[in-house]
């Protein structure tokens, strides 16, 4: 899961905090909304430039290119 943290102050942070869900046995597929407040069980995998994805926008729908999410995860070590 990507997260990009607003300060009410400087606006959007220019870093995505990239976490990892808990590994349960519920099983329940990817996230496709967004995470519960309380973030308990997710645990940090990185930080990823905000400028290092690019998006794609298909009718009411936008992507991140698979090969700029490859890249940037690999510059993070993830």
């Amino acid at each position: 899961l990507f997260v990009c943290d607003e300060d009410p102050e400087r606006g959007w942070s220019d870093v995505y905090t990239v976490l990892d869900g808990p590994k349960g046995t519920d099983g329940s597929g990817p996230c496709s909304s967004l995470p519960p407040t309380n973030l308990s069980g997710w645990s940090l995998r990185g930080r990823v430039p905000v400028d290092d994805l690019r998006f794609e926008h298909h009718e009411r729908s936008t992507y991140v290119t698979r090969g700029s999410l490859e890249r940037s995860l690999s510059a993070a070590g993830l």
